[in-house]
């Protein structure tokens, strides 16, 4: 499953400088009826003109190029196994909500012992994007309340895109903390 081994938290993720100014409320206005299967996930397609209104997608966008966008639900009392993901290389992350009962960790494995990760927590703030490596294990533990999540995908794959071209890209432009 390791397919990076990384040596800090700049390797699994950064925070994106620019807070949600639509999407963050976006959830209020979705009918249950449109929700459908995405991937194996209860999905909510988010259309182009919708996501494109946030300044900092848009802008990533020209660079990287976005496939699809979606807002991911996931039950309570649910946790995801330790993985990487098959086809994205990276991706951007926004909790729409469930803040105070939702934890999304990184991990490597320990130096200690075979069978333990040293754990990163990604600590979703409000309102704010975050570049995730997605080939790093990770993993999410929801607890109460139902989880949601818009996310995206590149239209470029791992094998052509890279977790580190994005995060470069986006230090040089000062999108994210260097």
């Amino acid at each position: 499953m390791l397919k990076q081994i990384v040596e800090n938290i700049d390797g699994c993720f950064k925070e994106i400088l620019f807070k949600s100014t639509f999407l963050k409320d976006y959830l209020n206005t979705i009918s249950i009826d449109s929700w459908g299967w995405i991937n194996g996930w209860n999905a909510y397609l988010v259309d182009k003109d919708i996501w494109i209104k946030e300044q900092v997608l848009s802008k990533i966008n020209l660079r990287f190029p976005i496939k699809y966008a979606a807002i991911l639900k996931t039950n309570p009392n649910r946790c995801y196994e330790w993985h990487v993901d098959d086809d994205r290389g990276a991706t951007i992350n926004l909790l729409l909500a469930n803040h105070s009962h939702s934890k999304c960790y990184f991990g490597r494995m320990s130096s200690e012992s075979w069978d333990q990760y040293e754990i990163f927590e990604c600590p979703y703030e409000k309102e704010t994007f975050y570049l995730f490596n997605t080939q790093v294990p990770h993993t999410v533990i929801n607890l109460q309340n139902h989880r949601y999540l818009f996310s995206i995908e590149f239209e470029s794959l791992a094998d052509k895109l890279k977790y580190s071209d994005i995060k470069n890209w986006c230090e040089d432009n000062n999108l994210v903390k260097k």
